[in-house]
């Protein structure tokens, strides 16, 4: 693409910031987006907040987008702001969006997900739904045989990683969980003293491991070798504690030089005090192990981790 200088000045006023090798082509005003994914000549955006869930976009002509169709949420207190496709289906999260609708989380009856047949993209049609607990499923990855949902789930406090196996989508089946300590309290656990903060919150497959945010608790990799039995390869947790949550945790899928490197992302939570504590997070560059020892970590400044 020949480079190009995209300007737009901030809402303070400040100078205009610049892009380079990016072009503007066209502008849609949507609901807020949570997740949008391109599949072909369409572009699938899940919004965040209700009653609107998923809108379905001819992107065919990149200048001109057009609405092929839109779905919106099943539940005055729902969110539906992540979708993902795989071939002709397509899935998307139902979630408790707390002050957005009425009741609570406790008496949410729709948390879990949903399937959608997409052959025809201006008719998508409801294959299933699948109630998992509580809140219901925030994030999730998927590929054309396993979904990998964050969900809450009788028994645990805070959300854990359920799989399901799609290929009937008609009748997904769950084949595996993986959790961390202190969150399976129906067998005995203590809870953690972080309570819900001590959870996952996604978890994204590369190759035959799983790269986990685990919010106020770090970051994990887990084996999905064994897609029935996924073990805890190696689990980080800043220290000193970090003031933020870690939202995102993910291998590069290719080396860079000789090392191979995963990326973590942590999500501000808007308060004044932290956002100039995250200002000046740390990077944390470090050996990654297939065990369950901890990697040693240094820290440099950044708004992201490195692990090697």
């Amino acid at each position: 693409m020949t480079e190009t200088l995209h300007r737009s000045e901030d809402n303070a006023g400040t100078a205009p910031r610049a892009s380079a090798n990016v072009r503007h082509l066209s502008r849609m005003e949507l609901p807020g987006g949570g997740q949008v994914v391109v599949q072909g000549k369409y572009a699938f955006v899940g919004h965040q907040h209700k009653p609107d869930g998923t809108t379905i976009l001819d992107v065919s002509d990149p200048r001109k987008p057009t609405i092929v169709s839109k779905l919106m949420t099943s539940h005055p207190s729902s969110h539906s702001h992540k979708v993902r496709v795989v071939g002709d289906i397509m899935l998307v999260n139902s979630e408790y969006e707390p002050g957005h609708g009425a009741g609570t989380r406790h008496d949410y009856p729709v948390g879990g997900f949903h399937i959608y047949d997409i052959k025809d993209k201006s008719n998508p049609k409801l294959i299933t739904f699948v109630k998992t607990h509580g809140k219901g499923v925030h994030r999730f990855d998927v590929d054309e045989t396993y979904a990998y949902m964050s969900t809450e789930m009788d028994g645990f406090i805070g959300n854990i990683l359920v799989i399901y196996d799609i290929r009937n989508p008609s009748k997904p089946i769950e084949v595996g969980r993986w959790w961390m300590e202190n969150q399976n309290v129906a067998a005995g656990d203590t809870p953690h003293p972080k309570r819900t903060e001590h959870r996952l919150h996604h978890a994204m497959r590369c190759g035959s491991e799983m790269y986990a945010g685990c919010w106020m608790s770090g970051v994990s990799i887990i084996d999905v070798s064994d897609i029935n039995k996924p073990r805890t390869l190696s689990r980080y947790e800043y220290d000193p504690a970090f003031p933020e949550p870690t939202h995102t945790f993910l291998k590069v899928p290719f080396p860079i030089g000789s090392k191979s490197i995963a990326v973590s992302t942590e999500e501000e939570r808007g308060h004044r005090a932290r956002r100039r504590q995250a200002a000046c997070a740390a990077a944390h560059l470090g050996r990654h192990r297939s065990d369950e020892a901890e990697a040693p970590v240094q820290p440099s400044r950044a708004a992201f981790g490195l692990a090697l």
